[in-house]
């Protein structure tokens, strides 16, 4: 069965191809698996995958480039959704697990951004998706640290353990309590009273993207 950051059967050559890529780069990892591998499983011929992607790496990165979707409309859905950021924290959280769990292509992506890269995978096409989250969790845990809702120090500590909790349960498909167990942990850590009660005060100011309340700028993630 092939798992892939697409979903339903691939209709035509183009999609086909990237359904094997995601398959074996999953499975085996980027330097492993070749293009003909690729081109074997997909049903065509190596010249027409290079007349579609122009090389392995081009493919790997428009692969990587589905998965990267699919995280952007889980963190636009987070943030429309709203409520404390430690709410936002662990609606991204266990959205990511969902994710990680059934993607193991997108698992790979995430984990390469808290190493090098020692398979071929082009490092810096590598990281770029784990970068992205941990953007996404560092800006709740700023805006946390704004209301009121977390303390003010452990803020980077609490962030590895975030990434950490959602890589392990993705890799072993242990979302739901496992995950919120997880993420209790880090909650009594860093919060202060209760992780659903949180408002900010007046003279505080949050990031927002209408701009309709002055953001203090957040710091740098190192």
């Amino acid at each position: 069965m092939i798992r892939s950051c697409s979903k339903g059967p691939a209709p035509n050559v183009r999609q086909r191809i990237l359904a094997a890529a995601a398959e074996l780069f999953g499975s085996k990892g980027y330097a492993a698996t070749s293009v003909g591998e690729i081109a074997k499983n997909a049903g065509i011929t190596k010249p027409s995958l290079y007349y579609h992607f122009g090389s392995k790496e081009g493919l790997y990165r428009t692969v990587l480039d589905t998965c990267a979707a699919q995280v952007d409309r889980l963190l636009d859905q987070v943030d429309q959704a709203g409520g404390t950021p430690w709410t936002k924290i662990e609606h991204l959280c266990h959205g990511l697990a969902l994710l990680l769990k059934r993607d193991v292509v997108a698992r790979r992506m995430m984990e390469a951004g808290h190493r090098t890269p020692s398979d071929g995978t082009p490092a810096r096409e590598g990281t770029r998706l784990g970068a992205k989250i941990e953007t996404n969790l560092w800006r709740y845990l700023i805006e946390g640290r704004q209301v009121g809702q977390f303390r003010y120090d452990h803020a980077e500590d609490a962030l590895g353990l975030l990434m950490g909790s959602v890589l392990v349960s993705g890799a072993r498909g242990r979302g739901g309590p496992a995950l919120a167990s997880m993420l209790k942990l880090v909650w009594d850590g860093i919060g202060t009273g209760s992780p659903v009660a949180s408002s900010p005060s007046p003279a505080s100011t949050i990031r927002t993207k209408g701009g309709d309340r002055k953001a203090e700028p957040l710091p740098a993630l190192a």
